[in-house]
């Protein structure tokens, strides 16, 4: 019978190799042990070698190429006894194979070398995206947070709002108050004399922003005492811009090329904005069922307080507002279907911004020195309907104006016009 340190003999006298091809291989311990006390090989192939894998269910699947290097080394160093498992395993771990390449502990663990942490953190797993903790917000944030969550505005003037208190967030800020009860009527002073640059209509639109969000909060008795109490918002005189002259508009509605695309949509907007007198908004805000050809009509859907109204079309705005429509509008919504009315060159909806340098862009080249912005046109088609005899009730009724009230601003332009007409009587 052989013994653990003799080679295993065959009846003809030769010792057994051992290898991959048969005998001893030392992968399979109980077998092995049987071949060494019956002292006979197993003829044919050898015992698999078992691939583990990953988890902790062994050695780790690595390269084959060096496995069997590793196999055969260890059959070399040895021909008399056969390598335990556990030898296999340190050498394949101090080799650094396993799973992929990478180096595997006693536990299937994975002793690659982690990647340094975010900003010289030190090693580490980095952070994922958005793991980050928010910073909490501060008593007046979450006041203001509120505030502008009850009142009922449109999205437009809740930004507004938003905005003027965040200003004031920071003035804050920077005076060191961090809570409700340090704001003193010092602090309410100075950031009123911090805005003596800005116009009158700025300063007393941040000053009643202010006033009323104190007020709030004093009703509420969020806090002890109004510090904006005393607070006095400028008298801004109810006066709307001057308006283009009738020859100036002309110019304006002229200057677009309507040879191409983007001009025949610039010249429909204009025609739009200074035929219906609509805001900029309620311009953006069109889709194409809004607008009927055959009766000269559009539906304003979302009007100032959300209500919708009717609006009469010019006959130059339904030629070009025809044109654009079969020309030009399906070019520009072949990228991206939709169903407003007016688009980009992308097939997206027109944003304030590009109303605006449309405005800015058509007045330079017809020779208008003053700004022009889409709301001027709204005050001047307004102006224009009242100076060739329009009553004040079908303006107020044209422009969409809860109050009337609110249309009297444009009767100064008609007294002014009326003046300089009267300077041809021959008594003046």
């Amino acid at each position: 019978m052989p013994g653990p340190g003799r080679p295993a003999i065959e009846k003809s006298g030769t010792p057994v190799q051992t290898g991959t091809n048969g005998g001893c291989t030392g992968l399979n311990p109980i077998a092995d042990r049987q071949r060494r006390q019956s002292g006979t090989p197993v003829q044919g192939k050898a015992d698999p070698i078992v691939k583990p894998g990953i988890g902790g269910q062994g050695l780790g699947v690595g390269d084959g190429a060096k496995t069997q290097h590793l196999l055969k080394k260890t059959e070399l160093r040895s021909t008399n006894t056969a390598p335990h498992p556990s030898t296999l395993l340190r050498a394949l771990v101090k080799r650094g194979s396993g799973a992929g390449g990478r180096g595997l502990g006693r536990s299937g663990e994975n002793t690659k070398a982690k990647k340094p942490g975010i900003r010289g953190q030190g090693p580490g797993v980095r952070e994922k995206r958005g793991s980050r903790k928010k910073r909490k917000a501060t008593p007046l944030e979450t006041l203001i947070k509120n505030y502008l969550s009850r009142q009922s505005f449109s999205e437009a003037t809740l930004r507004g709002y938003r905005q003027r208190l965040e200003r004031f967030l920071a003035f804050l800020k920077n005076a060191g108050a961090r809570t409700p009860r340090e704001i003193t009527k010092a602090h309410i002073n100075e950031y009123a004399a911090s805005m003596e640059g800005l116009s009158d209509a700025t300063r007393a639109a941040y000053l009643a922003t202010l006033k009323t969000f104190f007020n709030r909060l004093a009703s509420e008795n969020l806090i002890l005492g109004n510090p904006a109490s005393f607070l006095r918002i400028p008298h801004v005189p109810a006066l709307g811009p001057m308006p283009l002259t009738e020859k100036e508009m002309v110019r304006l509605l002229d200057a677009p090329d309507v040879g191409t695309i983007l001009g025949l949509r610039d010249r429909a907007i204009l025609e739009t904005l200074y035929g219906t007198g609509m805001r900029v908004s309620e311009l953006l805000a069109l889709h194409l069922q809004d607008v009927n050809l055959a009766d000269r009509t559009c539906f304003i859907r979302k009007g100032k307080g959300g209500k919708g109204r009717w609006a009469p079309l010019t006959e130059q705005a339904c030629r070009f507002l025809g044109a654009y429509m079969e020309r030009a509008r399906s070019k520009l919504a072949a990228a991206k279907p939709t169903a407003h009315l007016f688009l980009c060159l992308s097939g997206k909806r027109l944003g304030e911004h590009n109303v605006r340098l449309i405005c800015r862009r058509h007045a330079k080249r017809a020779g208008i020195v003053r700004p022009v912005w889409a709301h001027l046109l709204r005050h001047t088609a307004a102006c224009h309907l009242l100076e060739n005899g329009a009553s004040l009730f079908h303006v107020q009724m044209f422009l969409g104006h809860a109050l009337a009230s609110t249309t009297e601003r444009y009767t100064h332009v008609t007294r002014r016009h009326m003046m300089e007409a009267y300077r041809c009587h021959p008594r003046a």
